[in-house]
């Protein structure tokens, strides 16, 4: 955290956010608190996403930077904090996956039988992986058809989060939470099911 305290020549190559804005006294406490509280989560659903732990801390520590230039703007969160890191992991796993599918790979034999389904641990590819759990995502949130639904599933599926944790975050009952993932498992059942056969 010091770093966004001191002033230096080399700005433009990294240190402080690019704004000039700097974390004051008063706000280096809760940064730092956000951050401890929130890398466990963050880290390990990146890690689970991209298949590729260095490439997974890496996005981490940019969460946690984007994270950090929010408070040092000035500005509020649009809700919870979590909210928002979680929104900046999952957009640069997709930002990640699109990348990299939009480049040509060479390919070798092909496989008669089909791609292996879903991403798994052993994946050779972490591209792959990562691009197949994005589409399962998809595939997810098409079943579900319900915003509210999808995301109460993904902060529990996902992102590990109990009911407590959710209703806090979506500002929800938490009755209403063990509705909407109830109602979300049943939509979700065939996909999720099908694709946990093979893991």
């Amino acid at each position: 955290m010091a770093a966004f305290n001191e002033n230096h020549d080399n700005d433009a190559q990294g240190g402080d956010p690019p704004s000039g804005k700097r974390l004051t006294p008063d706000q280096i406490p809760y940064a730092t608190a956000l951050v401890k509280e929130h890398d466990g989560p963050i880290r390990r659903y990146l890690r689970r996403a991209l298949r590729d732990r260095q490439l997974a801390d890496d996005y981490t520590q940019e969460t946690h930077l984007r994270t950090i230039r929010k408070i040092a703007s000035g500005e509020p969160f649009p809700g919870p904090p979590i909210a928002y890191a979680m929104t900046i992991a999952r957009n640069l796993v997709i930002d990640h996956s699109r990348r990299k599918s939009s480049k040509e790979h060479p390919v070798g034999e092909f496989n008669e039988l089909g791609a292996t389904w879903p991403p798994r641990p052993y994946d050779a590819d972490p591209t792959s992986a990562s691009t197949r759990f994005v589409a399962l995502l998809g595939e997810v949130k098409d079943a579900i058809g319900d915003d509210l639904e999808f995301q109460v599933w993904e902060l529990s599926v996902v992102w590990d989060q109990q009911g407590v944790e959710i209703a806090d975050i979506l500002k929800i009952s938490e009755a209403q939470v063990s509705r909407k993932l109830k109602a979300a498992r049943l939509k979700a059942g065939g996909i999720t099911q099908d694709s946990s056969e093979g893991v």
